[in-house]
């Protein structure tokens, strides 16, 4: 069997392509295909230590990231070492999320503060 490069106590670190629909886990690293991809990825938010969502696996991989979705085609969800974790509730479409005094996330209070000046 081979061995990723990120192993952890006894997490091992598994390619993106291998994952089902609703399964979550933290980005471990990212081997692009070419460089153009790596400067994408990252303006998107998919860097090392990001959690994400898999929404759906046909007929292209679907990420959900705190701040984007992606769609990736299966050579470049190959080249993506994930964690796997248990499901991310805050990631899952739409949830919210309360703080701490009863308000809304902070992408609501940005919308009201863009939006209702």
């Amino acid at each position: 069997m081979r061995r990723y490069a990120g192993e952890k106590g006894g997490k091992k670190a598994v390619p993106l392509s291998c994952l089902q629909a609703g399964q979550s886990g933290i980005i471990v690293s990212i081997r692009p295909v070419r460089q153009a991809d790596s400067f994408k990825f990252r303006a998107l938010g998919l860097i090392p230590g990001a959690p994400f969502l898999l929404e759906r696996t046909f007929p292209v991989p679907a990420l959900r990231l705190p701040y984007s979705s992606l769609f990736l085609d299966d050579e470049l969800a190959a080249g993506i070492l994930v964690y796997l974790t248990e499901s991310q509730k805050s990631l899952k479409k739409g949830t919210r999320q309360k703080e701490k005094y009863g308000r809304y996330s902070f992408y609501s209070r940005l919308k009201e503060f863009f939006c209702h000046k």
